[in-house]
């Protein structure tokens, strides 16, 4: 009898996590985040133009907050064609 193939647990852990954390902000969107350490980085909402010490443009920065303002989400784009 063969020995069942070793599985990486990895993968099904790290999806196991982000489950979690989906879970707990969507909880926290349905209190409304009252907590007002969520509103810690309110300053940062906007859009940014990141430049270099020289000057030089290297990308944009978009942050955008979601789920009842709980979140903040960040979208970049590089100059060099990056994204994120």
């Amino acid at each position: 009898m063969r020995p069942l193939p070793r599985r990486p647990l990895a993968l099904p852990a790290v999806a196991c996590a982000a489950l979690a954390l989906v879970a707990g902000v969507i909880q926290a969107a349905d209190r409304g985040c009252p907590d007002p350490l969520a509103r810690q980085f309110d300053f940062w909402i906007g859009s940014w133009e990141v430049s270099n010490q020289d000057g030089s443009v290297v990308g944009h920065n978009r942050i955008e907050p979601i789920l009842d303002r709980c979140v903040l989400q960040e979208t970049w784009a590089g100059a060099s064609g990056s994204a994120g």
